[in-house]
């Protein structure tokens, strides 16, 4: 490997660092407002949610690391057959999180009923927006005939990063 490809992927494995890092503090600042409203509600979450379904998420999840290590031992097979099913996972786990989001606006759950709602619909529209970027790399790096090792280990820090926010909003802001 030449010095000038090993600069390039130690500055988009920098870059995606940066990328995730912002989006952490967002979504901190936003878990942080949330639970300070929340503490305030006397009861939380209103009746009449859904429940959430988190299974194509982690499905995804699992493929994304299956396509990961078929990438580094150069299989071909457990790389196409990971990001297929992480991609169709992920198109599933973002069209559920829709769905949802209609069900809780037909429940009578809006952003303009209170503040905790508000942050609610902020944090959950910021997290489908960026799983939706997740899910739409993730069917692009599947229609690629040969993709990259570093750019499907970027892509797969992504998606982990959607999973770790996705757990962290199902522990926060719908607990158990």
């Amino acid at each position: 490997m030449t010095d000038a490809l090993r600069h390039q992927e130690a500055t988009a494995r920098t870059g995606m660092i940066f990328f995730l890092g912002s989006w952490w503090m967002m979504f901190a600042g936003l878990f942080f407002t949330f639970l300070l409203l929340k503490a305030r509600q006397n009861v939380w979450p209103p009746s009449g949610l859904a429940p959430i379904s988190s299974a194509g998420l982690l499905l995804s999840t699992i493929a994304v690391v299956i396509s990961s290590v078929g990438v580094e031992v150069k299989r071909r097979r457990e790389l196409r057959l990971g990001l297929v099913t992480a991609a169709v996972a992920g198109a599933v786990f973002v069209l559920s999180q829709v769905w949802v989001a209609q069900q809780a606006m037909a429940a009578g759950f809006k952003v303009e009923g209170s503040p905790v709602s508000a942050f609610v619909a902020l944090i959950a529209v910021f997290h489908l927006v960026h799983a939706a970027v997740g899910a739409i790399a993730l069917v692009i790096l599947a229609l690629r005939q040969a993709p990259r090792a570093l750019t499907v280990g970027l892509w797969a820090n992504y998606w982990h990063f959607v999973g770790v926010i996705w757990f962290l909003i199902y522990v926060l802001v719908f607990p158990f």
